[in-house]
């Protein structure tokens, strides 16, 4: 199994348990990934940090220093950062991950040609769920306050009960939210930390994804819609928005 990545393990040793958990959740840190630690080395969230440490080991330093450029539109070293993790360590990697692509194809997807074959039966189910996640922009239509929420996908229209408990406290009816969205046993999660936008931002955000999207396949024209959305993360997170 590919070790946790240094920072990405100090950020989360480093974290005190009713400290907010460096996931980006919202929650407190006992609440939410120090409990996957305490379970042990075969529970859920294992493959998440293989493939971190898998895209900080496989891929070329200029490629992840260009990477770090588009995340946050900065001139700050990568190993700056690296150095003294904080709450953006998560999404980033999330980004790295499955969204931002490298001569055409994700990490996650380069991960599954390289490494698949020697995981466990767990592990792969896992993997599969990490595959089935992806990035979208979503309507608050309901809250249920300590259990999740129903949201409406704004492009698609699709409609999708996710529970998240953090969510459903910060968030009001009609509020517009960017996550990574992700199957789970009984209704869909918001995996790692989500933005959340004023209502009267939807058709703003709305227009400005799609004209994004046309200049992206100006010059891709086989992109598709939800690898461009996989992708938008640093564009979504330069507009104003506050943290859930």
């Amino acid at each position: 199994m590919w070790p946790r990545p240094q920072s990405l393990q100090n950020d989360y040793t480093m974290t005190g348990r009713n400290a907010h958990c460096p996931c980006g959740s919202g929650r407190k840190h006992k609440k939410c990934c120090l409990r996957e630690k305490e379970a042990g080395p075969q529970e859920a969230g294992d493959l998440r940090y293989m493939l971190a440490g898998f895209a900080i080991k496989t891929t070329p330093h200029e490629d992840l220093e260009a990477a770090w450029r588009d995340f946050r539109d900065t001139d700050e070293p990568l190993e700056t950062f690296l150095a003294k993790p904080d709450e953006r360590m998560v999404p980033f990697l999330d980004w790295l991950t499955k969204g931002r692509r490298f001569a055409g194809r994700t990490i996650l997807e380069r991960f599954e040609n390289e490494i698949a074959d020697g995981l466990s039966d767990e592990d792969r189910l896992e993997l599969e769920k990490i595959k089935a996640t992806r990035y979208g922009v979503f309507e608050v239509v309901g809250t249920r306050p300590g259990e999740g929420l129903s949201v409406v996908d704004i492009f698609s229209g699709e409609r999708q009960e996710v529970r998240d408990i953090s969510a459903s406290r910060g968030a009001s009816a009609w509020d517009v939210i960017t996550a990574w969205i992700a199957p789970g046993t009984d209704r869909f999660e918001f995996w790692g930390h989500a933005r959340m936008f004023r209502p009267q931002d939807k058709d703003d955000i709305r227009a400005e994804l799609k004209a994004a999207y046309e200049r992206e396949r100006s010059v891709e024209p086989s992109l598709s819609w939800q690898a461009f959305l996989n992708a938008a993360t640093p564009l979504l997170d330069r507009l104003p928005t506050r943290l859930l």
